[in-house]
């Protein structure tokens, strides 16, 4: 995966970069994305995810201190997996569900059909 991320990425400097945020921190991350959603199944989508959040704003990363750095990646990493939560609980919600909540009644297409003759 590493390869794809140096492909979106010009400079050699901001390369580097990535390469040290991939074999140092991904670690990190994915303990942080797995610990918040309580689940590993999408850990890597999510890290990947990361990674590319992390390439569009490369110019504005302080990487000079690396403990800073760190907490960066560990702070998109939570953040992206509470927005992964978030869009997976609205998204679980049945249509059923929300009928039963405002006590929608449903009618076959031929009973509207016939009705509305």
């Amino acid at each position: 995966m590493l390869s794809v991320y140096l492909t979106l990425v010009t400079d050699e400097d901001d390369k580097n970069i990535i390469i040290y945020i991939y074999e140092k921190y991904y670690s990190y991350m994915a303990n942080a994305v797995a610990n918040e959603l309580g689940d590993r199944r999408y850990v890597e989508d999510i890290v990947h995810n990361v990674m590319l959040t992390l390439i569009d704003i490369i110019e504005n990363i302080d990487y000079s201190d690396k403990k800073k750095l760190l907490h960066l990646c560990i702070l998109i990493a939570k953040r992206k997996a509470i927005d992964f939560k978030r869009k997976k609980s609205n998204s679980d919600i049945s249509i059923e569900a929300c009928q039963d909540s405002f006590n929608i009644e449903t009618e076959s297409p031929e009973d509207i059909v016939i009705n509305h003759e």
